[in-house]
């Protein structure tokens, strides 16, 4: 049973719920070392439709083939729900991905919209992700555009 937010310190919440916005920051500015560093060392990121990724490096090279070949992209990340189970934190966000591309000279774009279910520590480095699930709602636009 979830001890509640309540047991969280202000400066604990600020920084777990920046943890969501760093991330979606880093893959529109392709800022590989960025992602790198909300994932703990052992961090695993569980894509949905893509094997699942463990370690920094690994997740942060799963987004970059996804997403340097785009025109553009913006990831808009909120609705963030906190529970603290003593060490160990959960956050359940929404995201919305909006990715853009040229293809056959038209700007095409591709929607995907979801929820990332996360598991955070605080670890000597600081709050990080130990555990991310992405999970689709829906999608809309041309598939084509994430190749």
């Amino acid at each position: 049973m979830p001890t509640s937010h309540a047991s969280l310190t202000a400066d604990d919440k600020v920084e777990i719920l920046a943890l969501t916005s760093r991330y979606a920051h880093a893959l529109d500015r392709h800022d590989w070392t960025g992602l790198e560093s909300v994932f703990a060392p052992d961090g695993t990121m569980e894509f949905a439709g893509l094997p699942a990724e463990t370690g920094p490096s690994a997740i942060a090279g799963t987004c970059a083939t996804a997403l340097e070949p785009l025109d553009a992209s913006q990831h808009l990340v909120g609705s963030a729900l906190l529970d603290s189970y003593g060490d160990t934190v959960t956050v359940s966000s929404y995201f919305h991905a909006q990715h853009v591309r040229s293809i056959d000279g038209r700007t095409e774009l591709f929607t995907i919209a979801g929820t990332y279910d996360d598991v955070v520590e605080h670890r000597p480095e600081g709050w990080r992700i130990v555990l991310r699930r992405q999970s689709v709602s829906w999608q809309a636009g041309d598939p084509r555009v994430l190749g």
